[in-house]
């Protein structure tokens, strides 16, 4: 779901596919993580979470920290530009390593690390016209930085385009 403002959203579904609560609206915590309404959406029953990205980019940092340290199976996104993205654990899923399972930090670390390393391509992209806007190289630079940090992490990833 997209209104006017940009606001996330997000729903649940249990392992039979039904649906455990009504929308909720995903305001961001002060540690810049997923709401107490999101949150507590992940303790329950939840095999998986669908939430909206406006912007039509890929998971965040706090996305997939939230996600490593969840019970949760799959995680999608609802691009506001129509893609689609999922990730998903394997069975019996064992992060690489336990530091990575304990602190959301790590994980934030490793996604921002492949920010990092991506940028300065990407402004030169956008510098020799490749992409029509920031905000188009932005949805690739974080599908990009998603697509390295989920094989970091042992999770499958794929973005569905329209």
């Amino acid at each position: 779901h997209k209104d006017s403002w940009g606001r996330e959203y997000a729903t649940a579904f249990d392992q039979k596919g039904n649906r455990i609560n009504g929308i909720v609206e995903g305001k961001r915590d002060p540690g810049g993580g997923f709401s107490t309404d999101v949150r507590a959406l992940m303790m329950q029953n939840t095999h998986v979470l669908v939430h909206n990205h406006p912007s039509g980019a890929s998971f965040s940092d706090a996305d997939m920290g939230t996600f490593i340290g969840s019970n949760i199976q799959h995680l999608v996104v609802i691009g506001g530009n129509g893609y689609l993205y999922r990730l998903s654990k394997p069975p019996k899923y064992v992060p690489p390593s336990q530091h990575l399972y304990n602190a959301q930090t790590s994980v934030a670390g490793l996604w921002q690390q492949q920010k990092q390393e991506l940028s300065h391509s990407y402004k030169i992209k956008i510098a020799e016209g490749k992409y029509k806007s920031e905000d188009v190289a932005w949805v690739e630079m974080t599908h990009q930085i998603v697509t390295i940090t989920a094989r970091a992490l042992r999770l499958s990833y794929e973005r569905i385009t329209p």
